[in-house]
């Protein structure tokens, strides 16, 4: 190779090195030549997880290789669409905006299977009851029956004849499988019931236990195998069923009470010569010491609603108000004041108390309640709009961390992202026909179900039914017809 050879080689190479270097120090960056622009840009990353997993990802139609979970490098900045989607369920779509050098994440996707809903009893019901578990349910037949169903033996028995009229409440405990409901007894007169699933033919009625007409029967959440009723007195005690005792647990007069682990919440009745009433709070294993609630409304009529947090809330429904209250603010504080909601037509807490989810008949709202009302002061925390219809909307569930709301609208059975932060969709998970649609029954007592992760509720025809959300097998039991 002579010398004049080599230096052309070596200027060749050179040209080459000096050309090529900068390009690919700018890839390598992470910057691309946008086309549409005709300029160099800055690229984006995008983050993308879903439930369940091993999803497909598409931007703006161009199918991408990895499956979620998955992180996209080099995205050209700027609105692309991701699209979601897996065999068997619905697909999940979004517009998202990519900018330079910043990392996007959708990591909470969640995927609903496209499922046709199964039967769960035969005959046509008025209403239900799970237990805790999830494996079996209490029924009020259409023929004024209750009934008892063992979803892990597929055994339906009998429990008892309820009263000719009106509607009935019942119970579960929160410790062991017994639970109590209300019927007409004979002469017309509401009576209480306990049933342990154990032997449902023993039947133990709470007039038994008590030396005086109790009401307002609720479950002890803390002591397995007790009840708290409030006296004609309007006093507060603690019934043992198996031991057969009654314990005082707070004088009255009180007008209302709701019983939770820790606390048990009152409302007081007026007093003579007085219209207003106060809400305070005891400790059960202290019951000297009565916890007044700063800021509550003092009219009457108001009754207390779990919240499953630490929030008190107080419904009253002929005037449409939801009130939240945050019992660790102090009193005379600027931030005292309740949260009051109007228009509420229904509602629903989450689970893990994190939101509630509520209606004024046609729009749907979220309020979030992981942080307390002492930190974020209530004139500064607003409702979100979730979505809103010129149809009515009803028959609220919420799933057990919040994020996802299911309703019925226009005969359809749909689900909402709650938070707002995520740009809500919605997807239509069930579809009447046209004649379920235009009855007035329509699909009611919409619940979710953690364990199983489907939707219950009782269709247009009566009959209790079950939609999974899922095609994994992760129930904690075999539903069965």
């Amino acid at each position: 190779m002579t010398l004049t050879t080599r230096r052309i080689l070596y200027s060749t190479f050179a040209a080459i090195f000096f050309l090529a270097a900068p390009p690919l120090v700018l890839y390598t960056a992470g910057f691309r030549y946008d086309f549409e622009y005709r300029r160099v840009v800055e690229t984006g990353s995008l983050v993308v997880k879903s439930d369940p997993s091993d999803a497909t990802v598409r931007l703006n139609g161009e199918l991408r290789k990895e499956p979620t979970p998955t992180i996209i490098n080099t995205i050209l900045p700027g609105k692309i669409k991701l699209l979601v989607e897996k065999e068997g369920y619905h697909s999940w779509e979004k517009e998202i905006e990519i900018k330079p050098r910043v990392t996007s994440f959708e990591e909470d996707i969640t995927l609903f299977a496209q499922s046709a809903p199964e039967a769960l009893a035969g005959e046509a019901i008025t209403q239900y009851w799970w237990n805790r578990n999830q494996d079996k349910f209490a029924y009020a037949t259409t023929g004024r029956t209750l009934r008892l169903f063992n979803a892990l033996n597929q055994k339906d028995e009998l429990i008892a004849n309820l009263g000719p009229i009106g509607s009935t409440e019942l119970s579960w405990s929160e410790h062991e499988d017994a639970f109590f409901f209300t019927r007409q007894n004979g002469r017309g007169k509401e009576e209480v019931i306990i049933v342990n699933t154990g032997s449902p033919e023993r039947i133990i009625p709470v007039a038994s236990l008590a030396s005086t007409a109790v009401g307002q029967i609720q479950w002890d959440p803390k002591t397995r195998a007790s009840l708290y009723a409030r006296t004609q007195s309007g006093a507060i005690v603690r019934l043992n069923y198996l031991l057969a005792t009654e314990y005082r647990v707070a004088d009255g007069p009180i007008a209302s009470f709701l019983a939770e682990k820790n606390r048990i919440i009152m409302i007081s009745e007026p007093g003579s010569g007085n219209s207003l009433s106060q809400l305070s709070w005891i400790n059960p294993t202290d019951q000297g010491t009565v916890h007044l609630v700063p800021g509550a409304p003092r009219r009457p009529g108001y009754r207390i609603i779990p919240t499953n947090s630490q929030y008190i809330a107080l419904a009253r429904p002929e005037t449409r108000e939801l009130i939240i209250i945050d019992p660790t603010v102090k009193q005379g504080t600027a931030i005292a004041e309740p949260v009051a909601i109007s228009g509420v037509v229904e509602y629903v807490f989450a689970e893990n108390g994190s939101a509630v989810v509520y209606s004024d008949g046609f729009g749907m709202y979220a309020r979030s309640l992981t942080t307390p009302l002492s930190v974020l002061p209530a004139a500064y925390e607003k409702s979100t709009l979730v979505t809103r219809y010129s149809k009515p909307v009803r028959s609220l569930a919420v799933s057990a961390d919040g994020r996802h709301v299911f309703y019925m609208v226009s005969g359809e059975l749909r689900v909402n992202e709650v938070a707002a932060a995520s740009d809500p969709r919605s997807t239509t998970l069930l579809s009447l026909s046209a004649e379920e649609a235009g009855g007035a029954p329509e699909i009611s007592g919409l619940r979710y179900d953690e364990l199983g992760n489907a939707l219950t509720f009782i269709g247009a025809n009566g009959t209790l039914q079950t939609l999974a959300l899922s095609r994994e097998d992760n129930r904690a039991f075999p539903f069965g017809n």
